[in-house]
């Protein structure tokens, strides 16, 4: 054995760990990739491979295999752990969250439905409810009592039309102010209001109030 075998000895020794079953060429990784090809280029195992894989989207499908990107995978693969990117992040389902981040996320989540609630562009179900509730209230109260309005308008000169018009405007007003109190306005003493709107109403069917000029 020359000088030069003993100085070459280590160049000719194989690198550790496990290489590929055959030489990669360029165009190999210009092609999607499993994750056995990556791990086997990369030299780490499968299992971290797949973690690191988490929020980057396959390309293809080849089988049961996901085949990835190989730039983007290896972007994913060593990239800090504590470094997520804004485009992975977003692709990711709030349960692929590690807990503490999970919890970050909903109490985000709280928060801005809270800003949303306060600025009166969010409601709870029960408050849409309650103010449908108040018109169709109106409206119903009214037909009930449509009949004896009719006589009573008839045996005052008004029309038909006049007690129709009296009920929508009523009805109107009440989904304004339905409306108005889902934007977080209080109206609480507006009761007192809605009551000498409906006497009025009955005063003008009765013919007990002029006519406006």
């Amino acid at each position: 054995m020359s000088d030069d075998d003993i100085i070459n000895l280590d160049e000719r020794r194989p690198a550790r760990g496990r290489p590929p079953k055959s030489e990669a060429t360029k165009s190999d990784f210009m092609k999607p990739c499993t994750v056995s090809f990556l791990a086997s280029v990369l030299r780490k195992d499968k299992r971290t491979i797949e973690r690191k894989l988490a929020g980057v989207a396959p390309v293809a499908r080849e089988g049961k295999s996901d085949l990835y990107d190989f730039s983007q995978a290896c972007e994913a693969v060593f990239r800090s752990e504590t470094g997520l990117s804004a485009k992975a992040l977003a692709s990711l389902d709030p349960t692929q969250l590690p807990p503490i981040t999970q919890a970050a996320f909903w109490n985000a989540q709280r928060q801005r439905i809270a800003v949303y609630q306060e600025a009166g562009e969010l409601w709870r179900s029960d408050q849409i409810e309650h103010a449908l509730d108040a018109i169709v209230r109106v409206f119903r109260e009214s037909l009930v009592a449509l009949p004896e309005k009719l006589k009573t308008a008839s045996s005052n000169g008004k029309t038909h039309q006049d007690v129709a018009y009296a009920i929508l405007e009523a009805v109107e007003n009440q989904a304004g102010r339905s409306v108005r109190e889902l934007k977080g306005k209080s109206f609480s003493s507006e009761l007192a209001l809605i009551e000498e709107q409906m006497t009025t109403l009955d005063l003008f069917e009765a013919g007990e109030l002029p006519e406006d000029d």
